[in-house]
Parts: C-alpha cells; sequence; structure tokens
C-alpha cells in the first residue's frame, strides 16, 4: 500500500525542495503517475512502478536506462530522466504539459512522427551502449517463438478455476472460439513461410532488428500545443523484430484507427526497414498470430499477478467481474477481426499470395 505522504518526503529529498502537492495522473497499467508540485513552481512528474514477487521484470531500471540513452542520444520526443531510486521503486522526470491523444483527431502527420520517431530509434541500433540493451519485453525473433509464446498464455489462463468470477465463461472462450481458431492460423501461417523458403525456427539476424518500446502508440503520447508529440512509457523497451513493432502497433485495441491511416504507417515502414525483403511476407504471416496473442493479453485480469498490476495503477476502485467481463468482449471482438481478415489481404504492401510450387 503506497504512503503519499511518505513519497512526498522523498520526493522532496531528491529534489532538494519542498514539495506543496501530489496530483494523481491518469492512463497506464502498471504503475501510478503523479504531478509533484513543488514550492518554487517547478512540475515534475514521479512515477511509481509496481512490483509483484511473480514478476521478474525491473520495469523502473528498464524504462529509466533507456530514457537515459535516448536522451542523451538526442532523442527529444520524450520526457527527459531526472532521478531514479530503485530502493523505494520510484522515478522521476521532465513534466510534459501535453494532451492525451483522442484517436479520432489522429491525422497523416501524426502517423508520419511516429514512424520518425521509431526510425529514428532504429539508427541507434549500431551504437555501443545500443549492444548492452535488453531484448524488449516478449520479444519474439521467429515464428516458433510466437507459437510458444501463445500456448503459455494459453496455458496459463486455462489454470483459472472455473469457480472464479467469470471463470467458467473464460473456459467457454478458450476452448470453444480461441483453440480452433490458433489451431487453423498455426499451418497456415507455417506454410505461407515455408511456401516462401522462410525458417520456422531460425530467429531473426541481429542487423535486421530494431529498438523498440515494444507497448506503443498514441495510448501512450501527448501532444504538446505546437502539434509535436511526446511518446511515454518504455518499460519493455529493448531490441525486437520489426514485424512485431509494426503488427503491436496496428492491433492494438487502444489504436483504433481508420484502415487508411494503419495503411500508410504499415508501409511507410516498411518502405524504411525492408522495401525489398521478406518483412511484407512475415507481417502477413504473423499478423494472425500476433492477433491471437493480444486475444490473450486482454485476458491478463484473469491472472492473479497480473491484476494486481492493474489495481495498483487504477485511480480507483476497479470492479473485477465488470473489468472481466469487459475483457473477455474485447478478446472475442480481436479474434473476430483475426478470423475474418487473415486469410486475405489486410494491407496493400502486403504479398496478395503464395508462388506457385510446393513448400520447400
Amino acid at each position: 500500500m503506497i504512503n503519499l505522504n511518505e513519497y512526498k518526503r522523498w520526493f522532496a529529498d531528491q529534489l532538494d525542495e519542498e514539495v506543496v502537492s501530489l496530483i494523481r495522473l491518469g492512463g497506464g497499467h502498471n504503475s501510478q503517475t503523479y504531478r509533484i508540485a513543488c514550492r518554487s513552481g517547478r512540475s515534475v512528474a514521479a512515477k511509481i512502478y509496481h512490483r509483484h514477487s511473480a514478476d521478474p521484470r525491473d520495469r523502473l531500471a528498464v524504462e529509466f536506462r533507456t530514457l537515459s540513452f535516448l536522451w542523451n542520444h538526442g532523442i527529444r520526443e520524450i520526457p527527459q530522466p531526472l532521478i531514479e531510486n530503485t530502493p523505494q521503486g520510484f522515478a522521476l522526470y521532465q513534466f510534459v504539459a501535453g494532451e492525451a491523444i483522442d484517436v479520432v483527431q489522429i491525422k497523416e502527420m501524426d502517423i508520419d512522427r511516429t514512424v520518425d520517431f521509431l526510425v529514428s530509434l532504429n539508427t541507434l541500433k549500431n551504437d555501443f551502449e545500443a549492444a548492452d540493451l535488453p531484448s524488449a519485453s516478449e520479444a519474439c525473433f521467429s515464428c516458433a517463438s510466437i507459437v510458444e509464446n501463445i500456448k503459455g498464455r494459453f496455458d496459463r489462463l486455462l489454470k483459472v478455476p472455473t469457480r472464479e468470477i467469470f471463470g467458467e465463461a473464460l473456459h467457454q472462450f478458450l476452448n470453444g472460439q480461441f483453440k480452433p481458431l490458433f489451431e487453423r492460423v498455426i499451418p497456415w501461417s507455417e506454410s505461407l513461410l515455408e511456401r516462401n523458403g522462410l525458417s520456422l525456427k531460425r530467429p531473426l539476424p541481429l542487423a535486421e532488428r530494431t529498438l523498440s518500446p515494444s507497448d506503443f502508440g498514441f495510448h501512450n503520447a501527448l501532444r504538446l500545443k505546437d502539434g509535436r508529440l511526446i511518446f511515454l512509457d518504455f518499460e519493455y523497451f529493448g531490441w525486437d523484430d520489426p514485424a512485431k513493432m509494426i503488427l503491436d502497433f496496428v492491433l492494438h485495441p487502444a489504436m483504433n484507427l481508420p484502415h487508411q491511416l494503419k495503411e500508410r504507417f504499415v508501409k511507410k515502414m516498411i518502405n524504411h526497414f525492408d522495401p525489398d525483403g521478406p518483412l511484407p511476407l512475415r507481417l502477413k504471416a504473423f499478423y494472425p498470430l500476433f492477433g491471437l496473442k493480444w486475444g490473450m493479453i486482454l485476458l491478463n485480469e484473469f491472472v492473479g499477478e497480473d491484476w494486481s498490476r492493474r489495481q495498483f495503477a487504477a485511480p480507483g476502485v476497479v470492479d473485477i467481474g465488470e473489468k472481466r467481463a469487459h475483457q473477455l468482449l474485447k478478446a472475442e471482438k480481436m479474434l473476430s477481426e483475426i478470423e475474418g481478415s487473415y486469410e486475405n489481404r489486410s494491407f496493400s504492401s502486403w504479398p496478395a499470395g503464395y508462388p506457385v510450387g510446393p513448400p520447400k
């Protein structure tokens, strides 16, 4: 349980000035964020990170180290990292006076700025410091690793007792909807790759990987008065497959963008990362797999340590039954979208179909 008065004293000690108030900020599913108002009139953002014995990820260390690396290399579309306090589990950052972004107001210019930001991250991958950065959270560098990741999430959810709140409905969804579609998608994706001579198990070469925020999109960004975008939340940052980075942006449930804007994003990303190589084919093959993975991610509220993190980050009391029912509906919608589109050409920059000939 967070003692805000204690944190207030810690913040004051770190900043070496009097803290007048803490204002809780919304957004985020893994941490609590506050605006620190100092007596001097200065504002600073404080982020208190959730910790759980069942989750080994050190979100504080990853995010602060990432933002420090990016800031020191001239990236300014991020908040400046100020102070890291590992023992107390918080970090202080530049306060960004921006507005949350409404997806209905997204324009082509925003897509272009977003692509430019991701391209700027990719230009840093050959820096000697980048070699010490970790893999992104749940990075997948082969088709086989994606399938294994989904199976792990599926098996974890199968362990949820049916007596749990909405547990019976969860198992009906997993066995009645998810499993049949997953069993159809796996051979479809694998066949598409094999017929085009791509390996299912060989990891993506280091030269073809990129630096990725992982959980990335307009839901984790602010718009400044001059229209510029500031990107937030780098807790999962690291080395990843450009295909995963692109598909996570397109499929993220909080990114309900018009198809033409997604099309623009995909095309521009392909043009930068691999216009003449296998990336478009891998995007097509991985599209339904990552859609299914998102279907599993949406059900994190059924898992104890994940629900604990959601409660920690929520600004108020959350009804577990209402939340689980809502997440089940979102997962069903995700599966319906994938089932209805994965066999067709979803984006014009993706290949239309198989080449002539037997699987290699």
